[in-house]
């Protein structure tokens, strides 16, 4: 079927969590900020970029780690479906020839591709969102 599917049924399921997270984000936002805008003649553009969209910052990056990993599991499935190439081409192949080493270093890579996007999410959280806080272990 191509590229076209598979990057499709990736955005599908990358879409939700980022979408959710977003909005979740925006209705959180801190009822006397909406308020002190509200008083000083913020127009609803102002204060939709200077409260809300700041604010829902954390959230949408929270979003997307989530959205990261789930991408990587977007393209596995995708591949399943017809694909002739790719790693979810490989797990299935493998799987039918029973060559479970091939299976289990596929897995190993799909695995390492999803710790690696995350990371790649968390590395862009921190350059977005400085501000937010972060939760360390103590």
């Amino acid at each position: 079927y191509g590229l076209a599917p598979k990057i499709g049924l990736i955005l599908v399921i990358a879409f939700f969590p980022v979408t959710l997270s977003m909005l979740a984000g925006m209705q959180s936002v801190d009822r006397s900020l909406l308020s002190l805008m509200n008083s000083v003649g913020a127009s609803p553009t102002q204060i939709l970029f200077r409260i809300r969209v700041p604010h829902s910052l954390p959230s949408l990056m929270a979003g997307t780690k989530i959205a990261a990993t789930l991408s990587v599991i977007g393209a596995i499935v995708g591949e399943f479906a017809g694909a002739s190439d790719g790693l979810g081409y490989v797990i299935q192949f493998a799987s039918t020839q029973l060559d479970t080493a091939l299976v289990f270093a596929a897995l190993l890579l799909v695995s390492v591709l999803g710790i690696a996007f995350y990371y790649a999410a968390e590395i862009l959280e921190r350059v977005v969102v400085p501000w937010a806080p972060k939760f360390s272990q103590a």
